[in-house]
């Protein structure tokens, strides 16, 4: 039966099998099925590989690989019946000496060809890329791509040196991370390089470099990937591509869902800022997308798609890790405080654990925790600065007061204060101690500092104002007596003045009453002259034992004024 369907078989070869050859198949295919394999009589279109030895080869093979994995390495390379044994163990041998068993019979399995290597050409494989690389990474190298066994050292020394000539020393870098790059011809690298030549110029090596899996594709299909995110965005798809060329290895079915998918929720254009921010976003799957939106939209409302237009990279980061940050600050602050710290800060969403846990432990060390979670409130900002940069804040004042206590009152009344750079602060304490002793200086910061996060022309302005209703010397002395003038808006500041004058309460009441300036308009307007001065008068004397400069919003109206006088 088997002889009848040999025969049969090899009637259809060009060239007619000899006696002998036909016999040695026959033979083979017997033991061959004893042995638990299927061969058929196809093997007559390899006859030349079959020899009376080919059972003992098969069964060297066999011992090495089973019966299955042999069987399939047989029919992928019939060639493996013509090498003898010895010539494959040698082959096995030197494999095995820069490979674990395993990770050989993986590579041998996978692309039976490889035993096809002499063990002269296999070892000058292995040392052209030793010589590239070090031993570890050449190992990585193979493992990675297995073809490398089976192209020829003098087709690979060429494609090392035109990548080495395009590339310089980031071409050793570009082969390590993208091996298989190796298998494009040198006609194709012509091609690819002259396309991105002609699109991106000097970012074209670049773009390759950190991502030479470009080559993966036809040259036909990234041009039409390329050209879709040119019909969206203008010449800015050709500066998002360059700073992400993952960009065009996704299928345009796959980025026409994705535009789809945040044109839904927002303007087109605020999806084309997104994706030119995170352009990474366009290979992460709707449903991963949708399911951040979703918690984003639990937490801060009608508010999440502007923090994700502020901060496109919130969709970058894991559910999970986002809940965590979430979960970190409601542990300070209440869920509306929360969604607005976000809202101010988005960035805070891709800040790690240990970074936001690193900021309150730097404010607690230097207030209440009540008081950490109102300055966090304040500038929502905080988390966009490092902790090093908090840190000198304090140490500046601390240096400059030579009182922490005193630093502390400073930015518990006026988180805003930390916004400002020391170079500001250097330039309106140097102008405000020209204008005061240090020590008063000092005295108007802490009392009253929200002055030193505004502009210095602000507080000069602020000076320059009180001195066209008095002298300089006189001006001076209402600041030190009511320095929250400072952070007062000089439209404010002559309301309240002219206010005054109506009431026969003219500027030169205000060196000697310089309270005055701490009354609303209304309750200037409501308030008898007689009973202002005696209201001052009470002020004075109370603010020796409290200071009166705690009154929210510097004003004092007459309900505020009932309260705190009779606390």
């Amino acid at each position: 039966m088997l002889e009848t369907l040999v025969e049969r078989e090899a009637r259809t070869l060009a060239k007619p099998l000899t006696k002998n050859k036909k016999a040695n198949i026959v033979s083979f295919l017997k033991d061959a099925k004893q042995r638990g394999y299927a061969f058929t009589a196809d093997l007559v279109h390899h006859a030349t590989f079959v020899s009376p030895n080919s059972i003992d080869r098969l069964v060297a093979l066999e011992e090495r690989n089973g019966v299955e994995a042999t069987e399939k390495m047989v029919q992928g390379f019939a060639c493996l019946l013509a090498y003898s044994t010895e010539r494959t163990a040698a082959v096995y041998q030197v494999l095995d000496e820069r490979f674990t068993k395993e990770e050989t019979d993986r590579m041998v399995q996978a692309l039976p060809s490889i035993l096809g290597n002499s063990v002269a050409r296999l070892q000058s494989h292995l040392e052209f890329f030793d010589n590239k690389h070090d031993p570890d990474t050449t190992k990585r190298i193979f493992l990675s791509y297995y073809s490398l066994f089976t192209t020829s050292p003098a087709t690979i020394q060429q494609k090392y040196a035109y990548l080495e000539k395009r590339h310089g020393k980031k071409a050793k870098d570009l082969i390590e991370k993208t091996p298989s790059i190796i298998g494009s011809s040198i006609a194709r690298f012509d091609k690819f390089y002259d396309y991105f030549d002609s699109v991106w110029g000097e970012d074209a090596n670049r773009m390759v470099e950190a991502f030479p899996r470009l080559f993966r594709y036809s040259l036909a299909e990234l041009r039409k990937r390329t050209d879709f995110l040119v019909a969206r965005h203008g010449k800015a798809a050709i500066k998002l591509i360059a700073q992400s060329p993952r960009a065009i290895s996704h299928p345009i079915r796959s980025l026409k869902k994705v535009y789809e998918h945040f044109d839904e929720r927002h303007d087109p254009q605020q999806t084309n800022h997104i994706l030119e921010q995170a352009p990474n976003l366009l290979g992460v799957s709707q449903e991963r997308t949708s399911s951040i939106e979703d918690f984003l939209e639990e937490r801060l409302g009608e508010h999440a798609n502007k923090v994700i237009e502020d901060f496109p990279n919130a969709l970058i980061y894991s559910l999970e890790r986002t809940k965590q940050v979430f979960a970190l600050l409601d542990q300070r602050h209440e869920p509306d405080k929360v969604a607005y710290v976000v809202r101010k800060c988005p960035t805070v969403i891709g800040s790690s654990q240990q970074r936001i846990k690193d900021y309150y432990r730097l404010f607690d060390s230097r207030h209440k925790k009540d008081t950490t979670s109102r300055i966090v409130e304040v500038v929502a900002t905080v988390f966009r600065a490092s902790v090093e940069y908090f840190r000198t804040k304090y140490q500046y004042f601390d240096e400059r007061f030579q009182d922490k206590k005193a630093t502390n009152q400073l930015i518990a009344k006026a988180p805003s204060v930390l916004r400002a750079s020391t170079s500001h602060l250097d330039e309106i304490l140097q102008y405000m101690d020209s204008r005061h002793d240090k020590d008063k200086t000092d005295d108007i910061c802490i009392s009253s500092p929200r002055f030193l996060a505004y502009a210095t022309q602000r507080v000069i302005d602020a000076y320059e104002n009180i001195e066209t209703y008095m002298t300089p010397q006189e001006a001076t002395q209402v600041v030190e007596a009511a320095p929250f003038i400072l952070a007062t808006s000089l439209q404010r500041t002559n309301n309240t003045i002219t206010a005054l004058e109506k009431q026969g309460l003219g500027p030169e009441y205000l060196p000697q009453f310089p309270f005055l300036l701490y009354f609303s308009e209304h309750f200037i307007a409501d308030t008898p002259p007689a009973k202002l001065i005696e209201i001052v008068h009470d002020l004075e004397e109370r603010s020796k034992k409290r200071p009166i400069l705690d009154i929210e919003d510097h004003r004092l109206d007459k309900v505020l004024y009932e309260q705190w006088a009779h606390e």
